[in-house]
């Protein structure tokens, strides 16, 4: 019994020392940003370098965050400003042992960033999310993301709330396009909750144009008939029918105890119902002969119940596929001139396809009317530098004399001339004497420079004439 007693306080300090391991181990990466020490310090902590430096700063009086400043991958600097002083106020010290699971270290930031997910191209999931129409589904507010995926949904299953709330929940059958949802996406409002039928919510009738919602995409529900059938608003297309996908897994070739092989072929074809038809074929090769056997299993429908193997007949549902002779199964062409044009397929695109062309004639036959004008022709050749009136352009060696006529009188050119005589003003009883006399001399000075700026302008005048 003695010796039982070390041994089992042995095993405690052990299992107390995995769970002080464990708890050092779960530690995530924080950041403690301070101020001052002992009593009169200041701290804060956060799991960012900027939430733990902005913190810092809002405990301090007369500071303003600015920003952080990276010193090292454990070390920040923050950054204010207080009154015109601006710099570094205090340090930010990270903390822990690692990022929580699924989460990368950004060393230049200092924030554990969610890893990129994992998205698979055709992967479906049946998904609750909340409509951001509130009271009533919104047609153009579907679900685009899932997980940090994009989706494209492919059946609406049903919407529903639950009084006395009004906020309407909508749950879909959604296909996964292998495409990461870009950065800054907002995520995705899915339910907290998914009532099953025995929660009874109440029942929403969708207004979302998939398969499944009574409305073709593109349209609304206004309202019902007599018999409960869906009215339908807008501009719509027929709903949208899941693509069909085929996956074929590799071959498996068994060596059997006589010799023989056995290999095994499985082939999964989804179906418009969203049901899965495996299709196996096992064949056994001895001795140069093969004996094969093909079984056809199909799967229930996402929603419950047994599915349609389609796969079979992919073309049963092609009307032009069974009869391609009919014009409206053609595709139209239409041949022949302006004057004469031919069209064979569907009437409606045979008429659109007609105008065009009779519009592109019209317009061929006003470019060919407008080249044959003198306009067009004369333009073309001075394009080409062809200019045939070149000729008659006048240049320095066609340069004309033009005697200036003797009557033109030149005695008033810096000669003759007086100044004004002084202007004498009565206004009431006063009388008053503008001197135009003193100024004269002035005058007579700026009347020089007016007749040296006209000489000027007039020699540029007749230079450009002469000489270009």
């Amino acid at each position: 019994m003695d010796s039982a007693k070390p041994l089992a306080c042995m095993l405690l300090w052990g299992l107390m020392a995995l769970v002080c391991v464990s708890r050092a181990e779960a530690q995530t990466y924080t950041w403690r940003a301070s101020s001052g020490s002992g009593s009169s310090g200041v701290e804060h902590i956060a799991d960012t370098p900027a939430a733990a430096c902005s913190g810092l700063l809002a405990k301090l009086s007369g500071w303003t965050y600015t920003g952080v400043q990276r010193q090292s991958d454990t070390l920040f600097g923050c950054m204010g400003q207080s009154g015109t002083v601006n710099g570094l106020v205090a340090y930010a010290e990270r903390r822990g042992t690692g990022c929580p699971t699924n989460t990368t270290y950004n060393p230049s930031t200092g924030v554990c960033v969610p890893n990129p997910p994992t998205c698979t191209a055709g992967a479906t999931h049946t998904q609750t999310f909340k409509d951001p129409g509130a009271a009533n589904p919104t047609p153009t507010a579907l679900p685009s993301t899932l997980g940090g995926c994009v989706i494209v949904p492919t059946k609406v299953l049903r919407c529903f709330r639950e009084p006395p709330s009004t906020q309407v929940y909508c749950t879909y059958e959604v296909r996964e396009t292998g495409a990461t949802a870009p950065v800054g996406t907002p995520p995705d409002e899915t339910a907290t909750n998914d009532p099953t039928k025995e929660d009874m919510p109440e029942p929403v009738p969708p207004k979302v144009g998939l398969p499944g919602s009574g409305c073709p995409a593109g349209t609304v529900q206004t309202g019902t008939d007599s018999a409960g059938t869906a009215i339908c608003q807008g501009s719509g297309t027929s709903p949208d029918v899941p693509p069909k996908t085929e996956t074929k897994l590799p071959t498996q070739t068994t060596t059997n105890p006589d010799g023989s092989t056995t290999t095994t072929d499985v082939t999964k074809t989804g179906n418009r119902d969203g049901s899965e038809t495996t299709t196996t074929t096992v064949c056994n090769n001895m001795a140069g002969s093969q004996t094969c056997k093909t079984t056809v299993t199909v799967g229930d429908r996402p929603g419950g119940g047994p599915g349609t193997n389609d796969s079979t007949d992919d073309k049963k549902d092609d009307f032009c596929a069974k009869h391609p002779e009919l014009n409206v199964c053609r595709n139209s062409t239409v041949s022949g001139s302006c004057a004469a044009l031919a069209c064979q397929g569907d009437a409606i695109q045979c008429s659109i396809a007609r105008k065009i062309h009779e519009e592109a004639c019209k317009r061929q036959a006003d470019e060919d009317a407008l080249k044959q004008t003198g306009h067009y022709q004369l333009g073309t050749q001075i394009l080409a530098g062809n200019d045939p009136k070149a000729s008659e352009l006048p240049s320095p060696d066609r340069a004309q004399v033009v005697n200036m006529p003797a009557s033109l009188n030149q005695s008033g050119w810096l000669g003759g001339g007086q100044c004004f005589p002084d202007k004498t003003v009565s206004v009431g009883q006063f009388t008053m004497v503008i001197p135009f006399s003193e100024a004269c001399q002035y005058l007579i000075a700026f009347r020089y420079l007016v007749m040296l700026m006209a000489a000027l302008a007039s020699f540029r005048i007749l230079s450009a004439a002469i000489f270009k």
